[in-house]
């Protein structure tokens, strides 16, 4: 399944950077974002995109390695901030688990 987060910042304010830290660690089945979308609101209700960043990492690489999606995109008078994460959806072709389930780990949003 895709990861989607909404965060709640509590009161409208200027975004100057948002990150999203995911892993890829291909012999336990879990591989980075395909996508990952990062979105602003002022109500939680209508979200304009505030950066879309596609993961250019292969997924067929074998290493454990973190990989953080970051955008300095400005976003002004944001109250909400939603991210979403694209899963893999299965393991890729050659993989020992192929065609089944891929994982995603996404371990930490900043916000600033």
């Amino acid at each position: 399944n895709d990861f989607i987060a909404v965060v709640d910042l509590g009161k409208s304010m200027n975004i100057n950077k948002i990150e999203l830290d995911a892993l890829q660690d291909a012999g336990s089945w879990i591989f980075l974002p395909t996508q990952v979308i990062f979105e602003g609101s002022k109500d939680g209700i209508e979200y304009k995109t505030i950066k879309v960043l596609d993961n250019q990492i292969s997924p067929t690489i074998k290493e454990k390695f973190p990989k953080v999606f970051s955008s300095e995109e400005k976003a002004k008078d944001i109250r909400f901030v939603r991210i979403t994460a694209k899963n893999l959806g299965v393991c890729p072709k050659g993989h020992t688990g192929e065609g089944q389930a891929a994982w995603l780990f996404i371990s930490e949003i900043v916000i600033e």
